[in-house]
């Protein structure tokens, strides 16, 4: 009887993924016929990356409006803030020294009004 039922779950299991399969499929192709999709929000990438103790990384900025400030925050694996600043450029160069940031992961946030952005900041020796 229990193999009845592992068959039966097996099932439903496959014909849900492909149903799933199937409904992604539409949804994409109708989304990549247009051609006229611009997205206004900003963009972060940080660099180099992974990047030593004792070098400055790069942080730069795009899609971002130029007359309100971003806040950028860096966040230890545990949750606690150890930066938090506003700039209003679009590029940007923080040091990372080793005594405020131990080789180890990192998030770096940024937020423009209601948008926020993250990445992860691998820092090492």
């Amino acid at each position: 009887m229990a193999k009845i039922y592992t068959i039966i779950i097996l099932l439903a299991s496959i014909f849900l993924y492909q149903s799933d399969i199937y409904a992604q499929t539409g949804k994409k192709s109708s989304v990549s016929n247009s051609t006229e999709i611009q997205t206004n929000e900003f963009e972060i990438k940080a660099f180099p990356n992974p990047v030593k103790s004792g070098e400055y990384i790069s942080i730069e900025f795009s899609n971002f409006q130029t007359e309100k400030p971003i806040s950028i925050a860096l966040i230890n694996i545990i949750g606690k803030q150890l930066i938090n600043i506003e700039i209003d450029t679009m590029n940007y160069k923080l040091h990372i020294t080793k005594e405020k940031f131990p080789a180890g992961i990192y998030i770096l946030k940024a937020k423009q009004d209601n948008k926020i952005r993250t990445m992860r900041l691998n820092v090492v020796q």
